[in-house]
């Protein structure tokens, strides 16, 4: 029974995670100036109030039966937080964008707290942190990138650049890397 709960969860966070990538604005999180109101995007409202429809419908379904809930609302939760993680890991974000990148995780991590999933909650506190790397300018993130025992420190070196380089001002009107990406990047492999 456990197996087909987490086969059900799995195939509705898909679902989601696939509706979220349909729903989000190609500038979402790449806006050149901050937003007057920081609100979630639509598409987050979207997800956040099907994940939460579906949890209750699942409280409703499974109200005699609290092991085969509690089963369901830790896989939801835990391919939901998935499935956000893998839509997040495409999207390039402005230092503006940072803002509202950091208050959509905040709603879905809200979202996804009533079903109990540490390694839910873990993966979306993760995602959360990491909105440092669009936040700060470049000639801060290099320092705070490079410094020992910085704020990215316990981030893997290649999980880091991977993040810079979704940073909207890290490609150039060409398509090539910026300069100062050039050289961050070579100073992180040589580190």
């Amino acid at each position: 029974a456990a197996r087909a709960l987490d086969a059900a969860a799995q195939r509705t966070a898909d679902g989601f995670g696939e509706a979220l990538g349909r729903a989000r604005q190609s500038g979402d999180y790449a806006m050149r100036d901050e937003p007057s109101v920081l609100k979630p995007t639509k598409a987050t409202v979207a997800f956040r109030d099907a994940l939460l429809r579906r949890a209750a419908a699942a409280d409703h379904a499974f109200a005699a039966h609290d092991d085969l809930l509690a089963t369901w609302r830790k896989s939801l939760a835990a391919h939901a937080s998935r499935a956000v993680e893998a839509h997040l890991t495409s999207v390039k974000v402005s230092r503006a964008g940072a803002f509202v990148l950091a208050r959509d995780l905040d709603e879905i991590r809200k979202a996804a707290a009533p079903l109990g999933s540490n390694e839910a909650d873990a993966r979306l506190g993760r995602l959360r942190e990491g909105v440092g790397v669009f936040e700060l300018d470049a000639e801060q993130l290099a320092y705070v990138a490079l410094k020992p025992g910085g704020a990215f420190a316990s981030l893997p070196r290649d999980e880091l650049v991977r993040r810079i380089l979704r940073r909207a001002d890290a490609w150039n009107f060409r398509g090539k890397r910026a300069k100062w990406v050039e050289e961050l990047v070579a100073s992180l492999e040589a580190s």
